[in-house]
């Protein structure tokens, strides 16, 4: 009875723009971060870097397109 009074929503999806291409940059950048800790060379550390850069881009421009996209459908 209180469940028809109060109505639950469903559970709130987290983190939309988060897909397949995001976790591989991830990925890709804990890789280098553990080659960078094992062996601190100034190569290692600019890979690091450089894979941290654009793992960064990349879930940035998925976050900024969705909210985008979500800003144009609520006009």
């Amino acid at each position: 009875m209180a469940e028809e009074i109060i109505k639950t929503r469903g559970k709130l999806i987290r983190n939309e723009w988060w897909d397949e291409e995001c976790k591989e940059a991830i990925s890709k950048k804990n890789i280098a971060r553990k080659k960078c800790l094992q062996k601190r060379t100034r190569a290692s550390q600019e890979h690091y870097t450089q894979a941290r850069k654009e793992a960064n881009k990349i879930c940035k421009e998925k976050k900024k397109q969705l909210l985008n996209n979500r800003n144009r459908k609520s006009t």
